[in-house]
Protein backbone atom coordinates (compact mmCIF):
# COMPACT_ATOMS: atom_id res chain seq x y z
CA UNK A 1 0.00 0.00 0.00
CA UNK A 2 0.95 3.31 -0.88
CA UNK A 3 0.41 6.81 1.48
CA UNK A 4 0.06 9.84 0.47
CA UNK A 5 -1.03 12.59 3.48
CA UNK A 6 -2.81 9.99 5.38
CA UNK A 7 -4.81 8.85 2.14
CA UNK A 8 -4.02 5.49 0.36
CA UNK A 9 -3.11 6.37 -3.48
CA UNK A 10 -1.88 2.81 -4.22
CA UNK A 11 -1.86 -0.76 -3.46
CA UNK A 12 -0.63 -4.53 -4.88
CA UNK A 13 -1.87 -8.06 -4.08
CA UNK A 14 0.84 -10.94 -3.83
CA UNK A 15 -0.28 -14.67 -3.68
CA UNK A 16 1.75 -17.11 -2.95
CA UNK A 17 1.54 -20.58 -4.68
CA UNK A 18 -0.92 -20.21 -7.35
CA UNK A 19 -2.54 -22.95 -9.27
CA UNK A 20 -1.48 -22.03 -12.43
CA UNK A 21 -4.10 -24.18 -14.74
CA UNK A 22 -7.07 -22.80 -12.17
CA UNK A 23 -5.71 -19.57 -12.37
CA UNK A 24 -5.57 -19.53 -16.58
CA UNK A 25 -8.92 -21.76 -16.85
CA UNK A 26 -6.98 -24.33 -17.44
CA UNK A 27 -5.59 -22.38 -21.25
CA UNK A 28 -2.71 -24.27 -23.04
CA UNK A 29 -0.76 -21.03 -21.87
CA UNK A 30 -0.79 -22.52 -18.46
CA UNK A 31 1.59 -25.24 -19.67
CA UNK A 32 4.09 -22.53 -21.04
CA UNK A 33 3.80 -20.72 -17.79
CA UNK A 34 4.74 -24.14 -16.16
CA UNK A 35 7.39 -24.85 -18.62
CA UNK A 36 8.84 -21.28 -18.15
CA UNK A 37 8.71 -21.96 -14.20
CA UNK A 38 10.28 -25.08 -14.49
CA UNK A 39 7.69 -26.69 -12.40
CA UNK A 40 8.63 -24.13 -9.31
CA UNK A 41 5.77 -22.35 -7.32
CA UNK A 42 4.31 -19.66 -8.98
CA UNK A 43 3.67 -16.07 -7.13
CA UNK A 44 0.58 -14.17 -8.85
CA UNK A 45 0.08 -9.98 -8.21
CA UNK A 46 -3.59 -10.10 -9.51
CA UNK A 47 -4.14 -6.27 -8.23
CA UNK A 48 -1.99 -3.57 -8.88
CA UNK A 49 -3.92 -0.18 -8.68
CA UNK A 50 -2.96 3.74 -8.24
CA UNK A 51 -5.76 6.48 -7.88
CA UNK A 52 -6.07 8.13 -11.10
CA UNK A 53 -4.46 11.64 -10.08
CA UNK A 54 -0.90 9.83 -8.52
CA UNK A 55 -0.10 7.96 -11.89
CA UNK A 56 2.60 8.55 -13.48
CA UNK A 57 4.71 9.04 -10.93
CA UNK A 58 6.36 5.91 -10.21
CA UNK A 59 4.40 4.50 -7.38
CA UNK A 60 3.13 2.17 -9.24
CA UNK A 61 6.31 0.54 -10.20
CA UNK A 62 7.61 0.79 -6.56
CA UNK A 63 5.32 -0.92 -5.12
CA UNK A 64 5.74 -4.11 -7.89
CA UNK A 65 9.36 -3.90 -6.91
CA UNK A 66 8.82 -4.26 -3.40
CA UNK A 67 6.25 -7.13 -3.45
CA UNK A 68 9.27 -8.56 -6.35
CA UNK A 69 11.89 -8.57 -3.08
CA UNK A 70 9.35 -10.12 -0.96
CA UNK A 71 9.85 -13.52 -3.05
CA UNK A 72 12.14 -15.82 -4.75
CA UNK A 73 9.86 -17.51 -7.03
CA UNK A 74 8.25 -16.82 -10.68
CA UNK A 75 5.91 -14.10 -10.50
CA UNK A 76 3.09 -13.93 -12.85
CA UNK A 77 0.53 -11.04 -13.66
CA UNK A 78 -2.75 -10.77 -16.04
CA UNK A 79 -3.24 -7.68 -17.65
CA UNK A 80 -6.46 -6.42 -18.44
CA UNK A 81 -6.04 -5.13 -21.97
CA UNK A 82 -8.80 -1.76 -21.76
CA UNK A 83 -10.59 -1.53 -25.62
CA UNK A 84 -9.31 2.12 -25.48
CA UNK A 85 -6.29 2.67 -23.61
CA UNK A 86 -4.44 -1.22 -23.01
CA UNK A 87 -2.88 -2.48 -20.43
CA UNK A 88 -2.27 0.56 -18.56
CA UNK A 89 0.34 -0.77 -16.38
CA UNK A 90 2.27 -2.76 -18.67
CA UNK A 91 5.14 0.10 -18.84
CA UNK A 92 5.88 -1.54 -15.14
CA UNK A 93 6.15 -4.86 -15.96
CA UNK A 94 8.19 -4.51 -19.07
CA UNK A 95 10.57 -2.28 -17.08
CA UNK A 96 11.03 -4.76 -14.12
CA UNK A 97 12.13 -7.59 -16.58
CA UNK A 98 8.58 -9.76 -16.95
CA UNK A 99 8.59 -11.06 -20.18
CA UNK A 100 5.46 -11.50 -22.35
CA UNK A 101 3.88 -15.08 -22.34
CA UNK A 102 0.66 -14.31 -24.34
CA UNK A 103 -2.03 -12.35 -25.30
CA UNK A 104 -5.86 -14.06 -25.04
CA UNK A 105 -8.40 -12.36 -27.06
CA UNK A 106 -11.83 -12.66 -24.45
CA UNK A 107 -9.73 -14.38 -21.75
CA UNK A 108 -11.63 -12.60 -19.03
CA UNK A 109 -15.41 -14.26 -20.73
CA UNK A 110 -14.82 -17.18 -18.08
CA UNK A 111 -14.34 -15.26 -15.17
CA UNK A 112 -16.89 -12.95 -15.96
CA UNK A 113 -19.84 -15.88 -16.44
CA UNK A 114 -18.87 -18.14 -13.35
CA UNK A 115 -18.67 -14.41 -11.31
CA UNK A 116 -21.39 -13.50 -12.71
CA UNK A 117 -20.59 -9.66 -14.05
CA UNK A 118 -20.29 -7.43 -16.74
CA UNK A 119 -17.54 -5.80 -17.59
CA UNK A 120 -16.86 -1.59 -16.70
CA UNK A 121 -14.54 -1.67 -19.31
CA UNK A 122 -15.82 -3.49 -22.16
CA UNK A 123 -19.42 -2.79 -21.56
CA UNK A 124 -20.12 -6.18 -22.35
CA UNK A 125 -22.67 -8.37 -19.99
CA UNK A 126 -20.12 -11.23 -20.41
CA UNK A 127 -16.61 -9.71 -20.65
CA UNK A 128 -15.03 -9.83 -24.30
CA UNK A 129 -11.46 -8.38 -22.79
CA UNK A 130 -7.98 -9.19 -23.69
CA UNK A 131 -5.41 -10.81 -21.09
CA UNK A 132 -2.03 -9.95 -21.24
CA UNK A 133 -0.28 -12.70 -19.53
CA UNK A 134 3.59 -11.76 -18.11
CA UNK A 135 6.15 -13.94 -16.10
CA UNK A 136 9.53 -12.67 -14.03
CA UNK A 137 11.52 -15.60 -13.63
CA UNK A 138 13.00 -15.04 -9.89
CA UNK A 139 16.27 -15.43 -11.23
CA UNK A 140 16.22 -12.20 -13.40
CA UNK A 141 17.46 -9.24 -11.42
CA UNK A 142 14.84 -6.75 -10.28
CA UNK A 143 17.63 -4.29 -9.48
CA UNK A 144 15.96 -0.84 -11.67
Amino acid sequence: MSMHHGQIVGTISLELDVNIRELLYNHPVAHIVERRSNGRPVAYIPILAVDESFRGQGIGFSLVKEALQTVSRPVLSIGWVKPDTGWMAKAIFDRLGFERIAIIDEFWYADSVIKQYGCPYCGKTWCKCTADIVLLDAARSIDH
